[in-house]
């Protein structure tokens, strides 16, 4: 979860990260590994400390906060080569102010069924 350009002044209710979270516990449940959210704003820390006591423990344990360096580095530590290439890929292009929203978007990919890396938009 990329909160590089997060706009607090459209975010300052906990309760929508507390429902975030309850629906990662509740859809995804055991197949959710690990969540990393990344460069979240300082001043954006007091909307985790209000919400953090809501989460279910099983699901804090494994959310992780890293800035988009340290990020980098795990991710070369712990994904295969491709997947980590794509991760520092589109955390470049979401720092790019020159890129749109419509141009990042064509390039957001999921995995499907299959194993198979796809675009996510149709």
């Amino acid at each position: 979860w990329d909160c590089h350009g997060l706009r607090l002044s459209m975010n300052l209710d906990p309760t929508t990260t507390i429902r975030f979270f309850q629906a990662q516990e509740g859809y995804f449940a055991e197949r959710l590994h690990e969540m990393i959210v990344v460069d979240m704003p300082r001043i954006a820390i007091f909307i985790k400390e209000a919400a953090w006591p809501f989460i279910p423990e099983r699901t804090r344990n494994k959310v992780k906060f890293m800035t988009s360096e340290e990020l980098r580095v795990h991710a070369w530590q712990t994904f295969d080569e491709a997947t980590a290439g794509r991760l520092g890929d589109a955390m470049t292009l979401n720092r790019d102010h020159a890129v749109s929203l419509e141009q990042r978007k064509k390039t957001w990919t999921c995995v499907d069924p299959h194993g198979k890396v796809v675009p996510m938009l149709p």
